[in-house]
């Protein structure tokens, strides 16, 4: 009997005694969908899950960085940001103060990325030292960013900009291109209606083909004396032109980022 008594007693103790009172924060990016070189409005929402209070609640964004060296820019450009946060070189850092429960905030950016032949990453941690539950502190979500038709009318003159870039780890983007203007070589090319390419100032032996898989896609090969030595996939980033990467052929190591104008 006695032994029924105190086994009641405990039972009732752990019934009644509370979960462990502390904050717990999570943070959630979320990314619009938007066309490349548009200016979106990105939310990062930051929330106390817990049952207790967060003090000093610093939220970190870091931004999307561009593969060049030695030094490292921003891959794309930052408009407008909350009031709360400071900016240092990708990095946001926001100080949002005392979270209570069951509360939440949303700190929000205005972001123009380009096209990148690699996912565009934002991610974003939160801290306080009241946070008794690390493992939602972080979020990685990639940008949604779509592209544009270009109609193509052949025959038509083309321009082709374009720097190179080793292949490791490499450029991923054009824009990283016009970070460097003196970097940027062009040629001209006509698109012809048989799905030939025509250059304006190239030897006999070199010819060219084009083709699109869809209203967005352009793809070109160019050939020297019958071996492809280059093929580029770029996708409409305008209402006129295509950006996106070549690969050089037997030429290891290299690759270039072209944007081409109609």
């Amino acid at each position: 009997m006695m032994i029924r008594r105190l086994l009641t007693a405990t039972a009732i103790l752990t019934a009644s005694t509370p979960a462990l009172a502390a904050a717990d924060l999570s943070v959630d990016v979320q990314t619009p969908t938007v066309a490349v070189y548009d200016t979106g409005s990105y939310d990062v929402v930051v929330e106390n899950v817990g049952n207790r209070r967060a003090r000093n609640v610093t939220l970190t964004i870091d931004l999307p960085e561009t593969n060049t060296s030695p030094t490292v820019y921003l891959l794309g450009d930052l408009d407008t940001y909350d009031s709360r946060c400071s900016l240092s070189g990708r990095q946001l850092t926001c100080a949002l103060g005392t979270l209570r429960q069951n509360r939440s905030t949303t700190v929000s950016l205005d972001l123009m990325l380009p096209l990148s032949t690699a996912p565009i990453q934002i991610g974003a941690s939160v801290s306080s030292p009241d946070d008794g539950n690390a493992s939602n502190d972080s979020d990685v979500e990639a940008a949604d960013l779509t592209t544009y038709p270009v109609a193509i009318n052949a025959p038509v003159a083309a321009t082709n900009r374009h720097c190179t870039s080793s292949s490791n780890p490499g450029l991923t983007s054009f824009y990283e291109c016009e970070l460097f203007p003196s970097s940027i070589s062009s040629h001209g090319i006509t698109l012809q209606s048989n799905g030939s390419i025509s250059f304006a100032n190239a030897p006999p032996s070199f010819t060219g083909s084009w083709s699109q898989t869809s209203s967005d896609h352009l793809s070109l090969q160019y050939f020297d004396g019958g071996q492809l030595v280059m093929s580029f996939d770029g996708y409409g980033v305008s209402s006129s032109c295509f950006e996106g990467r070549a690969d050089f052929f037997p030429q290891n190591g290299y690759h270039a980022l072209y944007e081409v104008c109609l």
